[in-house]
């Protein structure tokens, strides 16, 4: 485990990339996506492929979350409006992808799904960095954990320590607040 003293700037900073401009070798999977309501999915899909100037147009058989296309996106429900956003990313043929919460309002069979296409994006050398609460998820799917701790990083952990930061959350930020459950008053 290595403790690291790096502060997020939120208005500040350099990404250096040989993919100029980076925006079109990256995938952005926002927690709240928006989108037009009297849209349908269909459509977003091709907005955001023209976006993108991609030429993607078989969305229909490339729908791995059964998604109805056709309804208009205010129908969907908030898990249906993340996995039309997923579905959106995952079409693009990019290197790097940035998951926000991609796991948030998603059912179990989703979920499973996205882990399958993860680690397979994986396989193909994409770089992946995904933000989640669920520490399961987390460990689960990630090569290495960052925790971020009132905008700074605590701690950088790769796989193979995973059990220690567990431990260390465990006694550092749950321990003391259960016990704080059953405090009897004298």
């Amino acid at each position: 485990m290595v403790s690291t003293n790096y502060h997020l700037k939120f208005d500040e900073g350099t990404i250096v990339s040989n993919h100029k401009p980076l925006k079109h070798h990256l995938g952005f999977l926002p927690t709240e996506p928006f989108f037009y309501s009297m849209m349908t999915g269909l459509e977003y899909l091709q907005y955001i492929s023209n976006a993108r100037q991609s030429n993607i147009s078989d969305f229909m058989n490339r729908n791995i979350f059964d998604l109805p296309l056709k309804d208009y996106i205010s129908t969907y429900s908030s898990g249906m409006k993340k996995k039309l956003a997923l579905f959106s990313v995952l079409l693009m043929d990019v290197e790097y992808f940035i998951f926000d919460e991609p796991f948030n309002g998603i059912d179990f069979q989703s979920s499973m799904l996205i882990f399958e296409v993860i680690n397979a994006m994986k396989k193909k050398g994409k770089t992946i960095i995904l933000s989640s609460h669920i520490y399961s998820t987390l460990t689960q799917i990630s090569d290495e954990i960052c925790l971020l701790e009132n905008g700074n990083f605590r701690f950088h952990v790769q796989r193979n320590n995973f059990d220690s930061l567990e431990k260390l959350m465990c006694n550092e930020m749950v321990q003391n607040k259960v016990e704080k459950l059953w405090i009897k008053n004298s």
